[in-house]
């Protein structure tokens, strides 16, 4: 029997918002294969497995009550040693965002750091240098042989990450 009292995407954005926000994991690190929520059945459906031999580099989702420019939830991706599984809600440290285009629209692509982690991460900068190239590169590339275009911009630092959180709740808020 299907939950219809649960929705994702109407969770709170948690109680340090927006700096430390609860997200929810759609897609695990290491992953080729793209679940997302459905939120009319309360479902994670699958998608699509990637046609390149690509994995996500980080567990990926979206925050709940945001609505992005591209008409969904802001997605998010959660910078953690071990892949997450789909469902979980994770808190996490807001700490800086890929800035994407795709399909012509703006795609924003936040990373976030979970609260257990011991390190001090606290901005874009604190991340390793490597990873962040490493899933430019997977964003880049990933729908190429599915003949799509996406146009990626630069690293953006926690400020920049934050006020999209404050934004895309904002447009949350006004859509319901």
């Amino acid at each position: 029997m299907i939950n219809t009292n649960l929705n994702y995407h109407t969770l709170p954005l948690g109680k340090g918002a927006p700096e430390i926000v609860d997200c929810v994991v759609e897609i695990s690190k290491d992953s080729n294969v793209k679940y997302e929520y459905d939120e009319d059945l309360n479902v994670f459906r699958l998608d699509r497995c990637l046609i390149s031999s690509m994995s996500y580099p980080a567990s990926y989702g979206f925050i709940p009550s945001t609505l992005a420019d591209d008409g969904d939830a802001l997605d998010i991706l959660i910078w953690n040693s071990m892949p997450l599984m789909t469902g979980t809600i994770v808190q996490v440290k807001v700490i800086g965002a890929l800035d994407m285009e795709d399909g012509g629209k703006k795609d924003y692509k936040l990373l976030g750091v979970p609260v257990f982690n011991p390190n001090t991460y606290n901005d874009i900068s604190d991340i390793d240098s490597m990873f962040l190239k490493v899933t430019k590169n997977f964003f880049q590339h990933y729908k190429e042989l599915e003949e799509k275009e996406v146009v990626l911009g630069d690293w953006k630092d926690k400020d920049f990450a934050v006020e999209l959180v404050k934004e895309s709740h904002q447009a949350f808020l006004d859509s319901h």
